[in-house]
């Protein structure tokens, strides 16, 4: 059985790479990373039924890239990697009903990038 790739709709943002991405519900979302030497903060929905990107509230703790992303229920988390030169421990919560970050507890054990 073969499978065929389609393309889909161009990510909204700059390219970059050692970005996170987290699925939430049926959206996939792609946010913070690196390009040259600016690193970002910004965070992206992608809707696979309307085939767009939307652009939601960047992430509070700022720029980072090669942190780390995943999934609980209907939450996103974004945590460590490197920001502005300084190795990251930080966590943040992104609630996309209301499109909101709220800090969470620092991970314990001291700050990664890669992770």
């Amino acid at each position: 059985m073969g499978y065929q790739w389609t393309r889909k709709a161009n990510f909204g943002g700059t390219a970059r790479h050692f970005a996170v991405g987290v699925r939430l519900g049926n959206y996939g979302y792609i946010g913070t990373g690196k390009a040259a030497v600016y690193s970002y903060k910004d965070f992206w929905a992608y809707n696979p039924s309307t085939n767009t990107w939307t652009q939601k509230a960047d992430l509070s703790g700022g720029a980072r890239w090669s942190a780390v992303g995943f999934s609980i229920g209907s939450k996103g988390y974004i945590g460590t990697g490197i920001g502005s030169g300084t190795y990251l421990h930080d966590f943040w919560e992104y609630n996309p009903s209301t499109n909101t970050w709220t800090q969470k507890a620092d991970l314990s054990g001291g700050a990664r990038w890669s992770a």
